[in-house]
């Protein structure tokens, strides 16, 4: 008898095995016919009501996620006691925008499993959903928290703190409403942001390694090399064919010196109606705000400009625009005739290198002089 009930449990777990294998090529009709199948012999067998549900989810129809909801219900009844059990039952409920449910699941997830990131990141994105920005930024922390390297947890996080627009498409209000007549950006990339530019902008690209893969709307000349070389070698007002630079970007590489010498070497181009805009200047963390990336979420120190530039350039006009996922500054007021970080260069960035996150989490808002995600409120600072 024993041999017999071996077998036939080895049976059951080859043909859960075939199941889960065919769930995961997303091979959904075939999986179900196995699950079925096992079900029709042991009907309260978890894992493959799991697993079922699991797939009912995944065909993402009013219909089939129905089917999921009462399939999860009746496992976690079987499995009270398993955490992974009542967080996908948790995101059924939150597709279905049953979000009382929802929040219900993945706290009895987390009560099971306290360090459970997933669950911690999808009961954040719930409240999200119900404009509940503190508690989102709360639970996406500790998803956080339990995995450091939580990739979606971090965009999330972004959106709880910086809720609007994305930097993307205020970098396209900023073309729109200011149509410029020159136009630099450095950090091409994939040219995603160039591309934005408009005729009649003559549009200069600077990266070391760019892979372009957008077409571009005007003029544009891209510049394979590193942004001190370009400035060193090249005049940028030729390059422009004589147009003034009106709006510049500075999105390179995420480093506070390169982008305090990228600015200065704009500065010195511009006229007094310039302004720069200049990417990742909102710190989300210590760890993924530092020189060194250790995180696939990375905005570098690029952030230290803001408060170096209030310190040394009391002139400037700066403001930090609370855009996700890493903000945008905004800076105006330019002086091509300054030479103040010029000459200093070196001992600001001595000053400035070790300055760490610490200094300014408690008051981040206020030491960055950040602005809502409001293009209102934008353009009428531009009008001033």
């Amino acid at each position: 008898m024993n041999q017999i009930k071996n077998n036939i449990k080895t049976e059951f777990e080859k043909a859960f095995t075939n199941a889960e294998h065919h769930y995961q090529s997303k091979r959904y009709s075939e999986a179900l016919q196995i699950c079925e199948k096992i079900l029709n012999e042991q009907k309260d067998h978890a894992p493959t009501i799991h697993l079922l549900a699991c797939i009912y989810y995944s065909l993402n129809t009013k219909e089939s996620l129905t089917i999921a909801k009462e399939l999860f219900k009746k496992v976690t009844t079987l499995c009270s006691e398993n955490a992974i059990y009542h967080n996908n039952s948790g995101l059924t409920s939150y597709v279905l925008k049953n979000f009382d449910e929802a929040i219900s699941s993945f706290r009895k997830a987390i009560l099971i499993k306290n360090d459970y990131a997933d669950a911690y990141h999808n009961l954040g994105n719930t409240y999200l959903s119900l404009g509940l920005y503190n508690k989102a930024i709360e639970n996406q922390k500790l998803a956080i928290k339990f995995n450091q390297d939580f990739l979606n947890a971090y965009l999330a996080l972004t959106a709880a703190i910086m809720p609007g627009n994305n930097y993307m498409e205020m970098l396209k209000s900023f073309h729109n409403y200011i149509k410029p007549r020159g136009y630099l950006e450095i950090g091409v990339q994939t040219g995603k942001s160039l591309c934005i530019a408009q005729k009649p902008t003559q549009s200069i690209g600077i990266d070391p390694d760019p892979v372009i893969e957008y077409e571009f709307k005007t003029s544009t000349k891209i510049f394979s090399i590193t942004s001190d070389s370009f400035f060193e070698n090249y005049n940028l007002k030729s390059e422009l064919n004589h147009a003034p630079l009106d709006m510049a970007f500075i999105d390179g590489l995420h480093l506070f010196d390169q982008s305090l010498r990228d600015f200065i070497n704009i500065e010195r181009n511009s006229h007094h109606d310039t302004i720069v805009l200049v990417h990742d200047c909102i710190p989300i963390d210590a760890v993924s705000s530092s020189r060194s990336r250790t995180t696939a979420f990375w905005s570098g120190d690029v952030w230290k400009l803001i408060p170096c530039l209030k310190e040394y350039r009391p002139d400037l006009k700066i403001f930090t625009i609370l855009t996700k996922p890493t903000g945008l500054a905004l800076i105006k007021n330019l002086d091509s005739t300054s030479t103040v970080l010029d000459k200093q260069f070196d001992l600001i960035v001595e000053q400035y290198i070790n300055f760490s996150y610490s200094n300014i989490e408690k008051e981040w808002r206020k030491i960055l002089n950040t602005i809502p995600n409001d293009w209102l409120y934008i353009q009428n600072l531009l009008k001033e």
